[in-house]
Parts: structure tokens; sequence; C-alpha cells
């Protein structure tokens, strides 16, 4: 292996001869794969085992549940630089769902964000969660269903009479075969599996099955 510094302050690294492994240009940038790296740090890979990208690994002899594996931090210079990810004003942090062998390497990942007027060197807050079975929860730490929120959940639309829509959907379904909740100029509108409107609730709370302009409170 040999190390290269060029005319132009780069440093270079080579294994196998004549092969660049990795790049420290003049500027600063580490280039791994690559003797032209366009940020603080670029990786090139192939898509091969072993060569697949980066992974970060706990490094002990044993693991058990809800141990941490790794994370992500992002944060400023503009006060203390947190020691630890989860200190960090948003991250993404890894932990193990069991303890770990051969046959278990179960895990889930948390989202964390810093909330406004938070104190440095405080571990920041958890807002998502990617269980181990691939449900999601927001505000939820334990989701029972593909999606769990704690709170209120708002659907906008794109525009001034189109509100939030949602779509009820079977494993093969499409909008013409499946039931579908929207709010158009302020009336909620229920739509069956023909595509066709079934019920209207008008601003006022008028009810309308077969209408879309009820004069009672159920027409």
């Amino acid at each position: 292996d040999d190390l290269i510094l060029h005319a132009d302050d780069t440093m270079a690294f080579q294994s196998g001869g004549s092969t660049t492994t990795m790049t420290l240009d003049s500027s600063g940038q580490l280039g791994i794969g690559t003797s032209s790296p366009m940020n603080t740090l670029q990786v090139n890979h192939s898509p091969g085992d072993g060569n697949q990208g980066i992974i970060i690994v706990r490094d002990d002899a044993t693991t058990v549940a809800d141990e941490l594996l790794g994370g992500i931090g992002f944060d400023s210079t503009d006060g203390n630089v947190p020691s630890s990810v989860l200190e960090a004003s948003a991250a993404i942090a890894a932990y193990a769902a069991e303890g770990h062998g051969t046959g278990d390497k179960g895990g889930y990942l948390t989202f964390l964000t810093s909330a406004i007027d938070d104190d440095d060197d405080t571990t920041s807050h958890e807002r998502m969660r990617i269980a181990s079975n691939g449900k999601v929860g927001i505000g939820v730490t334990d989701p029972t269903s593909n999606l769990e929120v704690l709170g209120t959940i708002r659907s906008r639309g794109s525009s001034t009479n189109e509100g939030g829509q949602i779509t009820l959907l079977r494993a093969t379904g499409s909008f013409n075969n499946d039931w579908h909740i929207d709010n158009y100029q302020d009336h909620l509108r229920f739509f069956g599996s023909d595509g066709t409107e079934r019920i209207r609730v008008m601003e006022g709370g008028n009810v309308g099955i077969g209408t879309n302009n009820p004069g009672h409170k159920l027409e």
C-alpha cells in the first residue's frame, strides 16, 4: 500500500499497485472509492456483497434488547457539539429489538428532534419509531397497526374547494372499487365502490343519502 502526495496538495491512498482507494483533496474533502469527492465525505461502491455502502456495527460480545446499535446525528457548532448522538438537534438511532445472536437480528429505528429552546447536552425527543415488525408509530413507541398516531391527524387539499381525502382500498383496489371520503366545499362526501357519491354531510349538519343537497337533518 502507498501514500502519494500530489503537487495540488491532494493525498491519495493506493493499494494493489495503482488502485486509489481513498483520496483527501486540498479542500479537506474525503473520497472513498473515488479520487474526486464532491462533498465532505463521498463513498462510491459497487452493488456487491461486502461493498454496498456504510454499516455501523456495535462492537461488544453481548447485545441485549433496547441497546443502541448506532445512529446519525445532525447539529451545529453554534453551541455545544453533543458527545452523544441522542443529544443532537435531530437524529436517527437504531436499537436492538431482542438479544442479538446468529439467528436473532431484530432491530428498530427511532427518529428524534429537539424542541425549540431545549438546552445543549439534553436528550432529544423521540418523534417517530419504525418497529421491528415494520409498524410505524408517531408519538407511540409500541404501534399495533401499520400506522398509529398519538394525537390529531390533518389532511389538506390542494385547492380552495378541495379538502383532505381518505381512500380505503383493498389489496388490489383502486379509486373506483373501494370507499373514498373527502371534504369538498365544506361538505363531507362518501363515495361507494363504483365511484358514486352515496352520502353527503353538509356544513350545517344536514345529511343526504342519494342526494347532494339535503334540506332536512336526514334526507
